[in-house]
């Protein structure tokens, strides 16, 4: 019963509209933020900030998702996506981004393989056939 592995497609861990939290977040799982966060956030599952969320400084999940505002240095291993409400301000690393009409993006950015294609195996090499 206390031996099960942590769910990473599951929001174990809200920050509420009244909170702010000042310093680190480790999580195995899903956080969602619609208060504040001033510090660094580093999750296997994902991040959503809400519309009133905002997060400032460094950010690594595997998908991220704004509808409020993040400011610093953030990494998605598989999709960014900034919602029509959302604003995101700083350097962006990811596997691929979606950018809704309205939202606004204001820094660097850099694409990477997403997740899921870095770990498929690779084709074996072609064996030559003797003559």
């Amino acid at each position: 019963m206390f031996n099960k592995k942590p769910q990473v497609d599951s929001v174990d861990t809200i920050i509420g509209a009244d909170t702010t939290l000042e310093g680190k977040i480790h999580s195995k799982t899903s956080l969602r933020v619609e208060g504040k966060i001033h510090g660094d956030v580093h999750v296997d599952g994902d991040v959503t900030v809400g519309k009133e969320g905002s997060l400032d400084h460094t950010v690594s999940a595997r998908n991220i998702t704004i509808a409020g505002s993040i400011e610093g240095t953030l990494e998605a291993s598989e999709k960014l996506h900034i919602l029509s409400s959302g604003h995101f301000k700083g350097k962006a690393t990811m596997g691929s981004i979606e950018i809704e009409e309205g939202a606004t993006f204001e820094g660097e950015s850099g694409m990477t393989a997403p997740l899921k294609e870095k770990t498929k195996a690779k084709p074996e090499a072609v064996k030559e056939q003797p003559q």
